[in-house]
Parts: C-alpha cells; sequence; structure tokens
C-alpha cells in the first residue's frame, strides 16, 4: 500500500519540474498509479498518461491561438 503513494508522489515529483505544481499532477499520479494497480497492464497507464498529454497539447494550441480568450470573454444575449 505504501509503494501506491510513494510512486504517486514520485511521478508527479518528477514532472512537475520540482516545484510546487506537484499539487496538479498529484490527482493524475493517483489514476495512473490506480489504473496499473487495478488492471496490472501497464499499457493502459502509459495510454492514460498520452491521451493527458495530447489534451494539454491541444488546449496549449488553443490557447495561443487566442481561441481560449474569446470563448471565456464572450457574452451571450
Amino acid at each position: 500500500r505504501w509503494t501506491f503513494f510513494l510512486s504517486c508522489f514520485f511521478f508527479s515529483y518528477v514532472h512537475s519540474g520540482f516545484s510546487w505544481d506537484i499539487l496538479g499532477y498529484l490527482p493524475l499520479s493517483i489514476a495512473l498509479t490506480y489504473v496499473y494497480h487495478r488492471r496490472q497492464v501497464l499499457t493502459d497507464s502509459i495510454l492514460l498518461h498520452a491521451l493527458f498529454n495530447t489534451l494539454l497539447f491541444v488546449s496549449e494550441v488553443f490557447a495561443q491561438m487566442g481561441f481560449m480568450y474569446n470563448v471565456v470573454t464572450t457574452k451571450t444575449g
């Protein structure tokens, strides 16, 4: 059981650039570790990690294009 939490913390710590961003990575880390421990298949965790990275990339592209700003600031009605 302690290895579950150690694995979550280590993943978050390394991916956060050793900063307080660890709090943002912790939920993903818990999900990835849970999926692995539940299914015992590393591929599932890798695919979930790739999906998360893809979503981050797409949201960053939209943010750079100003799309997210227009969606958030446009008022309806």
